[in-house]
C-alpha cells in the first residue's frame, strides 16, 4: 500500500517561518565602528528614549541623521561614537 506524504501543516510552517525570520535579523550587541545605524538600533546604545533623541537632534545636542533614501534616515556611527566619547570625557 502506498502512503502519500502529507504536506506540512500550513499553520505550523507559517509560525516556524515567522520565528526563523525574526531570528535572522538580530540587533548588534555593540555599536559598529563605521557605517550607519537606524534609530531603533541606536537607542540600544544611548541612555535615553526616542523622544529625547529627537529633542537632542533638534536642539543640536546630538548628531543629526542622514537621509539615505526616501523615507530612510540613519545616524553616522562615527559621529555617534564621537558624541559618546565626548560625554564620557566630560564625566571623567
Amino acid at each position: 500500500m502506498l502512503r502519500h506524504k502529507l504536506s506540512p501543516d500550513p499553520i505550523t510552517t507559517h509560525t516556524e517561518n515567522m520565528t526563523t525570520k525574526k531570528n535572522q535579523h538580530q540587533e548588534p550587541k555593540q555599536l559598529p565602528n563605521i557605517g550607519f545605524v537606524r534609530t531603533k538600533t541606536l537607542l540600544q546604545f544611548v541612555p535615553f528614549s526616542a523622544s529625547t533623541l529627537s529633542r537632542k537632534v533638534k536642539s543640536g545636542d546630538f548628531p543629526a541623521p542622514v537621509k539615505l533614501s526616501e523615507g530612510i534616515s540613519a545616524f553616522k556611527v562615527e559621529e555617534v561614537r564621537e558624541w559618546i566619547e565626548s560625554k564620557q570625557q566630560g564625566v571623567a
